[in-house]
């Protein structure tokens, strides 16, 4: 390796406008607090390399391209190593713990719809909005959706590095459909058309009176009700995350829906989990799944020989809306980190389109920048383009607005099962569920570290 190093100030003034997909020179980041793009001479041929941590979940497909990215950055630029680490179990507990002990390192795995403001709040995260300015580096190669998904309080705090549109995608095996004689579903199908599909679709093979092929699948948690909530022009929180919106009629006409498929309908098993849909498509017993781009491999390893699958985007609502939400994965850096602008470096490289493009196929997410999706490989790919029809409409994922994100799931979990199990209606559970949520939005903000 040619250990000649450029200055931190020749490096700064090197990486101006560098883009995402731009390959990093060999040389020296800058000292992040101070950066500065004026002229200067070289380094001691012996200034050390800036070493980055980043911890990461234990999903083993997602983990070891992480570790072959951070091998591919090393080996392209002299300046900055990045290991990656993983926390085996309780990652959460784990990533607080670690903060408390200063063992945190420079960056971790997280994603928007886990909460950025119970972060932000207590001052945890780097803001980045001055590492843009300062690398003149576009954010509108991005989806709107998404990068407005990482901000809080009109701050940047990450960049959207792969994602989905949520339940976005109605995935169907047109053998069943064929069988059933019912139409395939169309881009221009409504949720009544789902519906009725999934009546029809739902069936008794064996005539002991119980049902055991079923219409439909879909998620029985607040994450997967997005998409229902959202395509009946309902949403669970205004838009600075101040005051729960759970008893306006758009969410309440959308649990309406959830719960008539579980108890009129009877379309689906209630409360059915992801392994119980796994179960029932490996076993040609389920017609439809309203869920995300993730189930292109997943549906795809188990289905069973004699059907196929495919996708159209999801239904839309009355008001001809698809429903979903910016799920955004992404890489913050502390607010502790010692080198946050050399890792800012490295977070762009997770950010290009070559890499947005590549995960596709190794982890079953694309980028999140629309010349991923202009890519030639992704614009005909008819398991990936469904999601994007609906992932350039879709809101960011609620985030309260005094970052007491845990706690509003934590209170929105059981209420959400009483509508699921039919003891509770719609519009009860969506007006208890209202004043739950409010209860939390009306505290003080969560306290700084």
């Amino acid at each position: 390796m040619n250990t000649k190093r450029m200055s931190r100030r020749g490096f700064l003034r090197g990486l101006a406008g560098v883009g995402a997909t731009s390959v990093l020179m060999a040389c020296v980041p800058a000292t992040p607090a101070a950066p500065s793009s004026d002229a200067a001479g070289m380094a001691p041929a012996d200034e050390a390399v800036v070493e980055i941590v980043m911890f990461d979940r234990n999903v083993v497909q997602d983990l070891e391209y992480r570790k072959e990215l951070a091998e591919r950055f090393n080996a392209e630029q002299e300046g900055i190593q990045v290991t990656v680490d993983v926390i085996p179990q309780g990652y959460d507990q784990t990533i607080m713990a670690r903060i408390a002990g200063g063992t945190a390192g420079d960056a971790f795995r997280h994603a928007s719809h886990f909460g950025m403001s119970k972060y932000t709040t207590r001052g945890l995260l780097q803001e980045l909005d001055e590492f843009v300015a300062l690398d003149d580096y576009d954010l509108s190669v991005f989806i709107e959706g998404p990068l407005s998904s990482n901000r809080v309080n009109g701050k940047l705090f990450a960049l959207p590095v792969n994602g989905h549109a949520g339940h976005a995608g109605l995935y169907f095996a047109p053998e069943i459909f064929a069988d059933a004689g019912v139409d395939l579903p169309t881009e221009d199908w409504t949720y009544d058309d789902l519906r009725d599909a999934a009546a029809q679709l739902t069936r008794d093979t064996d005539d002991d009176g119980k049902s055991d092929s079923w219409g439909i699948w879909f998620g029985a948690w607040y994450q997967a009700n997005l998409t229902l909530i959202s395509a009946h022009d309902g949403w669970p929180l205004n838009e600075d995350g101040s005051q729960a919106t759970w008893a306006e009629p758009g969410a309440v006409a959308g649990m309406q829906w959830i719960q008539d498929m579980y108890h009129e309908v009877e379309a689906l098993p209630v409360m059915a989990d992801s392994a119980a849909k796994q179960q029932l498509w490996s076993s040609g017993k389920l017609a439809t799944a309203l869920s995300g781009v993730w189930e292109g491999a997943y549906l795809g390893d188990i289905t069973p020989e004699g059907l196929t699958f495919s996708l159209v985007p999801g239904p839309k609502g009355p008001t001809g809306k698809r429903g979903g939400f910016a799920g955004c994965n992404n890489f913050p850096i502390w607010s502790s980190s010692e080198h946050p602008y050399e890792t800012f470096q490295w977070i762009k490289y997770l950010s290009s389109q070559e890499v947005g493009v590549e995960g596709i196929g190794r982890i079953g997410e694309p980028g999140l920048r629309y010349d991923v999706f202009e890519d030639p490989s992704v614009a005909n790919d008819p398991l990936i383009i469904p999601h994007f029809q609906v992932l350039k409409d879709v809101k960011p994922f609620p985030a309260p607005h005094n970052g007491r994100d845990s706690e509003v799931i934590q209170a929105t979990a059981p209420l959400l099962e009483g509508i699921y199990l039919n003891e509770l209606g719609a519009q009860e559970g969506c007006e208890r569920l209202q004043e739950a949520i409010q209860e939390i939005l009306d505290m003080p903000a969560v306290e700084a570290a």
